[in-house]
């Protein structure tokens, strides 16, 4: 066996799965979210017109998400859940976030305070581009 050849077979094999237009076609779907009600604390519903894309991609069995708003990209991961849904965490920048979806594409966003006592709320859709 030739070491070189195979050395230079690895070294294709390595610039093919690095190449730009290849890590997109990785993604296993994009999302994109609009949440219709907010709610802060104990205070009243309001309407609001947050929204975010989710990004999915496969991952050793595990599912990568990052979500992007007007606000900040977050990277997290997410999981099935037994009733058809899916359920993703992050880190924002105010503290971790919770995002579950259910299988007829309702959403629900719950955001927490890292430095104190504070939760925000968020229902609305989710729905697959394309």
């Amino acid at each position: 066996m030739d070491l070189r050849i195979l050395g230079q077979k690895k070294l294709a094999a390595l610039a093919l799965c690095s190449a730009p237009g290849l890590v997109a076609a990785q993604a296993l779907e994009i999302l994109d979210c609009r949440f219709e009600s907010e709610c802060f604390e104990t205070e009243a519903c309001a309407a609001t017109s947050y929204e975010l894309t989710l990004t999915l991609t496969p991952s050793g069995g595990r599912t990568m998400a990052v979500a992007q708003s007007v606000n900040e990209t977050m990277s997290g991961g997410g999981f099935d859940l037994a009733q058809g849904g899916r359920s993703f965490l992050f880190q924002s920048q105010m503290g971790p976030v919770m995002l579950t979806l259910a299988a007829d594409g309702s959403a629900r966003q719950a955001v927490h305070g890292g430095g104190d006592a504070m939760m925000i709320n968020y229902a609305g859709m989710c729905e697959v581009r394309g």
